[in-house]
């Protein structure tokens, strides 16, 4: 998975002479997005549970009460 910086922009643009936008390039260009994506998603989750535990709101687990 090539980064963002060197897959990109260093590249010739699409249509320049002897270029051509290749299917792999495009696949290349949707894996990033997703795996960039997915990442993402990934540390949001994670600091959300961080601040939900630090915060205090996390739903506490019911308890349940024993009746005699």
């Amino acid at each position: 998975m090539g980064g963002l910086g060197n897959t990109y922009w260093t590249a010739p643009a699409p249509g320049a002479p002897g270029e051509s936008v290749s299917t792999l390039d495009v696949a290349h260009g949707v894996a990033d997005f997703f795996a960039y994506g997915l990442a993402a998603l990934a540390a949001w989750s994670v600091y959300q549970t961080i601040s939900a535990r630090v915060f205090g709101d996390a739903p506490k687990p019911a308890k349940r009460r024993r009746r005699r």
